[in-house]
């Protein structure tokens, strides 16, 4: 999946953009209505259990769940197109 990097912190559910691979610490239920429009998720915590992991395969869309420091190294490439593969867990 290739799609644009959005990096928010965990208050930022009411700027999600339509289309684009979300990158935070973690999601909660107040992210519901962000899951509808995003392409992908990649966070730092939760396991396959998470808010963010189960959201994601009812969504049918990539998860990339316990990328420790991913907010960080990724936040350079806010809004560039990446591609993720949730199967090898890489972010290219």
């Amino acid at each position: 999946m290739s799609a644009p990097l959005q990096v928010l912190d965990v208050r930022g559910y009411t700027r999600v953009k339509p289309g684009v691979i979300l990158v935070t610490e973690h999601t909660n239920n107040q992210w519901n209505d962000a899951f509808r429009r995003i392409a992908g998720v990649i966070t730092t915590g939760g396991n396959m259990n998470s808010h963010a992991a189960k959201n994601s395969r009812e969504r049918g869309i990539p998860a990339l769940v316990g990328a420790s420091g991913a907010v960080e190294l990724l936040r350079p490439y806010d809004g560039q197109v990446v591609t993720v593969d949730a199967q090898s867990r890489t972010v290219y």
